[in-house]
C-alpha cells in the first residue's frame, strides 16, 4: 500500500508537530526513496482508503499517484497526478509504505496554486529554524532547518517540463533562510519582494544573524554577539520584531533596551516594529519607508506610490488573510498538479 502524501497535506508533516514518527528526526539524515520505485508501485485503492484511520493528518488527505491510477477521490482522500520525471530527492519515507513529498517538491507543487508572495512565505517557513508546537508556551520551539534556499534552488534546477517550475524559480529568488517565527517570515516577504510585486524592494537581509558587537557594545552587553531578527550587514541596519509574547515584564524590557544600546554602540542603526504596529497597514508602510531610507534606497515618491494598491493587496494577503496559515489550521484547498 504505497502512499505519497503531497501538498497541501504535506505541510502538516513539515511545519507542524503532529506526533508523526520521524525516522530522520527533522530531516538531518533524510531517508530519500527511489522516485521510480515509488511512482511505479502497485497502488491498491482499498488500502489507501484506510489511511485516515492511522495517520494523524487533517482530512481530506492529499495523495499523489502515478498517471495510470484512477484519481476519483472520496471524502477523506483527494488524489493528484504526479509527473513521471521527478528528480531523485522527491520523496521521504515515513514508514515501509508511506512517503511524503520532500520540502523541495512541496515548494514546487505549491507554485501551481499560490501567488508569488504566498509562495515566498511558504519558502521562508520551509527554511525556518522553528516548528509550531501547541504544547510549547510560545506555540513553537526551535529546530534545525529541514531545507535551505540553496537546496530548493538545486532541486528546481533538476526539474524539467513540470508545471509550476517557472513560478517556483521566480519565487525562490526572494526566499530567506532561518526565519524564527511566522511573523518574521511575513515581514521577510514584504522586505524582499520588489515594488512591482507588492513588496518594499529592500536588499535581502540575513535572518536571526549573530551580530558581533564592538568592544564598547560587548562591554555594555556583557557578551560578544547578539542574535538579531533582520540584519543588513553591509548597510549596518537592524530590524527587530518585538512580539507581546516574548517581550513581557520589567526585566525583559530593560534587557531589550540594553540590546538596542549595545547594537547602536557597535555602529548599527536599529529599528523596532511591535505586534501592534504589524496590525496596521500605515504603520507597516512607515516602518518600511524608514528602512528604505536607512538602506540608502533612493526612489522618487511617485515611483513608490505607483504600486500602492498592489502593496496594500499583498500586505493584506500576507499579514491579515494568510491562506497558508488557514491550511495549517486544516483548511487545505484543492489544487491541480499536472505536466505541461
Amino acid at each position: 500500500m504505497p502512499a505519497v502524501i503531497v501538498f497541501p497535506s504535506a505541510l502538516e508533516y513539515w511545519l507542524l508537530d503532529k506526533g508523526v514518527p520521524r525516522s530522520f528526526q527533522y530531516g538531518f539524515v533524510r531517508d530519500y526513496s527511489d522516485t521510480r520505485e515509488v511512482l511505479s508501485a502497485d497502488y491498491h485503492r482499498q488500502d489507501l482508503y484506510r489511511l485516515p484511520d492511522f495517520l494523524n493528518f487533517s482530512t481530506p488527505i492529499h495523495i499523489g499517484v502515478p498517471e495510470h491510477v484512477n484519481r476519483n477521490g472520496v471524502s477523506s482522500l483527494v488524489f493528484h497526478m504526479l509527473p513521471p520525471d521527478l528528480p531523485q530527492n522527491s520523496f521521504v519515507q515515513l514508514s515501509e509504505e508511506i512517503y511524503v513529498c520532500s520540502p523541495e517538491l512541496c515548494f514546487l507543487m505549491a507554485a501551481n496554486v499560490l501567488p508569488i508572495h504566498e509562495l515566498v512565505y511558504l519558502g521562508n517557513e520551509l527554511c525556518s529554524i522553528y516548528i509550531r508546537d501547541q504544547e510549547s508556551p510560545l506555540g513553537q520551539r526551535s529546530k534545525e532547518p529541514i531545507t535551505t534556499v540553496d537546496s530548493i534552488r538545486s532541486y528546481l534546477n533538476m526539474v524539467k517540463n513540470v508545471k509550476g517550475i517557472k513560478n517556483a524559480l521566480r519565487a525562490i529568488q526572494f526566499v530567506l533562510n532561518r526565519s524564527n517565527s511566522p511573523m518574521e517570515s511575513k515581514l521577510a516577504v514584504l522586505a524582499t519582494l520588489p515594488l512591482s510585486l507588492g513588496g518594499y524592494g529592500l536588499t535581502h537581509p540575513a535572518l536571526n544573524y549573530h551580530l558581533s558587537l564592538s568592544a564598547e557594545g560587548c562591554e555594555y552587553m556583557g557578551s560578544e554577539s547578539l542574535c538579531c531578527d533582520m540584519v543588513w550587514q553591509h548597510e549596518k541596519v537592524v530590524l527587530e520584531y518585538d512580539s507581546t509574547l516574548s517581550h513581557l515584564g520589567v526585566e525583559q524590557h530593560k534587557r531589550d533596551k540594553k540590546r538596542i544600546t549595545s547594537i547602536t554602540l557597535s555602529g548599527y542603526k536599529i529599528m523596532c516594529i511591535t505586534a501592534e504596529q504589524v496590525r496596521n497597514f500605515n504603520s507597516i508602510e512607515n516602518t518600511f519607508l524608514s528602512l528604505r531610507k536607512l538602506l540608502g534606497i533612493r526612489s522618487r515618491h511617485v515611483s513608490f506610490d505607483k504600486y500602492f494598491d498592489k502593496r496594500w493587496s499583498v500586505v493584506r494577503s500576507v499579514m491579515f488573510q494568510n491562506r497558508l496559515e488557514k491550511q495549517l489550521r486544516c483548511e487545505a484547498s484543492y489544487y491541480s498538479y499536472t505536466e505541461l
